[in-house]
Formats: C-alpha cells, sequence, structure tokens
C-alpha cells in the first residue's frame, strides 16, 4: 500500500545557483553555521529553522526538499 520514498534535501544546490556562501546565508537565516553546513546531510529538521531557512531564500520548505518513491526510481 505504501511505496517507499527517500527525501533528499537540496540546500547546496540552490545556495550555489544564487552564488551564495553558506556563512552569508547562515547571516541571512539567523541560524548557526553548523546548521547550514549540515543542512543536507541530517535526516530530521527543526520547523523553525525549515521556516527561517526557507523564508531567507523566499521559497516553500517543500521546495528545500526532493522526494522520490520507489516507482519514480524505476
Amino acid at each position: 500500500m505504501y511505496e517507499n520514498v527517500k527525501a533528499k534535501a537540496r540546500l547546496a544546490s540552490i545556495l550555489q545557483e544564487r552564488g551564495l556562501s553558506e556563512e552569508e546565508f547562515a547571516l541571512k537565516a539567523g541560524v548557526r553555521l553548523t546548521t547550514i553546513q549540515r543542512f543536507d546531510r541530517t535526516a530530521r529538521h527543526d520547523l523553525t529553522r525549515l521556516v527561517r531557512i526557507a523564508r531567507a531564500l523566499e521559497i516553500q520548505i517543500e521546495d528545500l526538499i526532493v522526494v522520490e518513491t520507489e516507482a519514480e526510481a524505476r
């Protein structure tokens, strides 16, 4: 009934596309640099940090994550 789902954060690629460094973005988003550095490697995220990051980028939270289902992987 349920498909296998893989979710992957994509903050690093968004920052690269926009020409932003992790340091300057951390200041803009109001979060610690280590939060930004670890974002794509971390499976669980604090909702407040997700909101801050998305708002600083002027995107939806869903845009920070790539979701792939088992059916899409085939």
